[in-house]
């Protein structure tokens, strides 16, 4: 991990917290920049929505199945995390078997060793949870490594709240709801690029990234245009 790489990842994802409205888009984009910084091959965001933990956002397929696993069992590093309002580091498989066997055997399957899971705090309390996937087992993490994945989660809770002089915590559940909302049309269209394209779903969400930074717009953006152009009847002639 650079500085210098970490750094220019925290300041684009700040330029689009403040310059964009689509809180998804700025979510998806900022997990894939994190990832990026911190030299780590995939990303998830965990959030605490009306029914209890929820997938916000993943940079990968295999990371959407792992995040789901530990979702339904209520068991993993990702859910600790939260729960306990720490980070948890677990840098190889073996002490992931040790604790949280489910996951371990999953991660193996998609060819991942080493997990690092920073909660995303706001107020005292954590609202959802970073988690940061490497194909290779790693070495306790550093704490420059430490500081920078706090730093993009705490980034990502003021894009989830929004920074409100009376936010509630019925307003914060509302801006969640609002994210989630917003996944599920990214998530829309990459299936449509996926059909389209023939493209697998990982390198939809990359083309997806792609054209948002070429036009300058959000992702949620982009992915409407490209939602409202597969609804078009196609023209015979």
């Amino acid at each position: 991990m650079s500085d210098a790489q970490a750094l220019s990842g925290l300041a684009d994802v700040s330029a689009s917290l403040v310059g964009e409205g689509d809180i998804s888009g700025v979510l998806a984009s900022g997990l894939a920049r994190c990832a990026e910084s911190v030299g780590a091959q995939a990303a998830g965001l965990l959030v605490v929505g009306d029914q209890g933990l929820e997938l916000l956002s993943a940079t990968s397929h295999a990371v959407e199945e792992l995040e789901a696993l530990q979702v339904g069992s209520m068991q993993g590093p990702c859910v600790d995390c939260v729960e306990q309002q720490i980070a948890i580091s677990a840098p190889a498989l073996e002490p992931i078997r040790a604790s949280w066997p489910l996951m371990a055997e999953a991660m193996e399957r998609a060819g991942l060793q080493g997990v690092y899971c920073v909660p995303l705090h706001w107020q005292g309390r954590a609202i959802g949870g970073l988690n940061l996937f490497w194909s290779a087992a790693q070495e306790e993490v550093d704490p420059s490594l430490a500081q920078v994945a706090q730093a993009f989660a705490d980034i990502m809770s003021v894009a989830i709240i929004s920074i409100h002089p009376t936010m509630t915590r019925d307003l914060a559940l509302d801006r969640v709801r609002d994210a989630l909302a917003g996944r599920a049309v990214i998530e829309v269209a990459k299936g449509v690029l996926v059909e389209q394209h023939g493209l697998e779903p990982d390198a939809a969400f990359s083309e997806l990234l792609r054209r948002s930074a070429a036009v300058h717009d959000s992702l949620g953006a982009v992915a409407l245009r490209i939602i409202d152009a597969a609804r078009r009847p196609v023209d015979p002639g």
